[in-house]
């Protein structure tokens, strides 16, 4: 006879058949385990009355149901844990001296009792404080040179220049010691933080300057006039 191809049969149809049969064989096991149940044919421990042996196994079986049915929501309580007192429905002489003290630190204090509050710190910054004009005068005269000589003193501290006004003196002194007052009011200035320093006479004439290239005063003589 020739070989004929097999019938095409479709998985999914096996697979339910397979599971009513299944299902038929599990119905028909489970007819068996309770009709041994009832005629008292499975075992059960020797502390079971023979006479109630057919109630053991349901009892049992209704007992582990249970068991799973109440065990989660005891575990999920457990994890939530108790919460904490109501204190505010205990009176307060049941409440315990540490429960005491920290509502007493934590109670807002009077404003007698609140420490002053710290000075504001000013935003603006303080201008620099320029000297008067009589001791920086006085500091840049130096106990050497002449009295009356220095007439008034300029500072110009966006410049940083200062501006000496002379009396008519500077005439009389030496060309040796104008030299050196000159370069002795220039160090001064510098310390002072002037980087420019200019000499003057009462009608506002050059008598003198910083040295532009170098170090140094440069003196320039004025004639006296008619």
């Amino acid at each position: 006879m020739p070989n004929l191809p097999a019938p095409y049969v479709s998985p999914w149809r096996e697979f339910a058949r397979n599971l009513r049969s299944m299902a038929a064989d599990l119905r028909l096991r489970l007819q068996e385990v309770w009709r041994r149940n009832r005629e008292g044919d499975l075992s059960v421990p020797g502390f079971w009355p023979q006479g109630l042996a057919p109630w053991f196994w349901p009892l049992l079986l209704v007992l582990l149901l249970g068991l799973v049915l109440l065990l989660p929501g005891r575990f999920s309580r457990s994890r939530a844990g108790t919460p904490p007192p109501d204190l505010s429905a205990v009176p307060s002489s049941e409440l315990p001296s540490a429960s005491l003290s920290t509502a007493a630190s934590t109670s807002p204090a009077s404003p007698a009792e609140l420490p002053p509050p710290p000075p504001a710190e000013s935003v603006a910054e303080k201008p620099p404080v320029v000297p008067s004009l009589d001791p920086l005068l006085e500091l840049l005269l130096g106990p050497d040179a002449p009295s009356q000589l220095l007439v008034s003193a300029r500072p110009d501290g966006q410049a940083l220049q200062l501006v000496l006004e002379l009396s008519d003196r500077w005439s009389a002194v030496p060309q040796a010691m104008r030299k050196q007052l000159a370069e002795d009011w220039q160090q001064r200035s510098n310390e002072l933080g002037y980087e420019q320093l200019r000499l003057v006479d009462e009608e506002d004439r050059l008598l003198g300057r910083s040295a532009r290239v170098g170090v140094g005063m440069i003196l320039y003589d004025i004639p006296a006039s008619a």
